[in-house]
């Protein structure tokens, strides 16, 4: 396993803080680099993700440790399983006490799915994990099951808009209409958004 860094680009002037995604990567026994697509289903699918979300806190925060200078932001994906693990929250605590890490460093991406799937674990989770400083982001918003009422109980920090609304924005009226639409859901419940896949200037001039 190798972890990589995906930046996440502010526009707004006054967000001056770097903020990366963390990537879990697996290099193979030829030297190549597995594709998330290949890696991910087939941890779900053993029950493995768990042991993947823990294997990638620790590493992350095990570099960070060593690297005090380094002092942006880092996002780390969640899986469902872990959200509904009752032992998650003390691995969180044990781990943060093993380093000296400054948990306001650390962001957990759920799903949207998974969050409504296991709202009430979930709400316990990010309340858990707020009172320490480290804050969250809903992860493909849009694409599960918006229903938005449960938007009131989950104070997360961040809203990512789902890549599907992204692709075409610039000449697709209904992708720009949703996702003006989220981003105003978004500002109106005092949290930010981030835009996924933006691939062109064209589209990151929509957004």
């Amino acid at each position: 396993f190798e972890l990589y860094r995906q930046k996440v680009v502010s526009l707004n002037p006054a967000i001056s803080a770097q903020h990366y995604e963390v990537l879990l990567r697996m290099r193979t026994e030829d030297g190549a680099i597995s594709a998330p697509g290949e890696l991910l289903p087939a941890a779900e699918r053993y029950g493995l993700a768990p042991s993947f979300d823990r294997w990638v806190i620790r590493n992350l925060l095990a570099y960070l440790d060593t690297h005090p200078g380094d002092k942006a932001h880092y996002a780390i994906n969640l899986s469902g399983r872990s959200l509904s693990d009752p032992a998650f929250i003390d691995f969180i605590l044990d781990t943060l006490d093993h380093y000296t890490v400054d948990p306001g460093q650390l962001c957990f991406e759920i799903t949207e799915t998974a969050a409504i799937d296991n709202l009430a674990e979930c709400e316990r989770l990010i309340l858990s994990m707020k009172a320490l400083g480290i804050y969250f982001a809903l992860d493909d918003f849009g694409k599960g099951q918006s229903s938005f009422g449960y938007l009131q109980r989950l104070p997360v920090k961040y809203l990512k808009i789902d890549g599907e609304f992204i692709r075409g924005i610039d000449y697709k009226p209904e992708n720009f209409a949703i996702t003006k639409a989220i981003h105003t859901l978004a500002h109106e419940l005092d949290k930010l958004t981030i835009a996924e896949q933006v691939e062109t200037e064209t589209e990151l001039a929509c957004i």
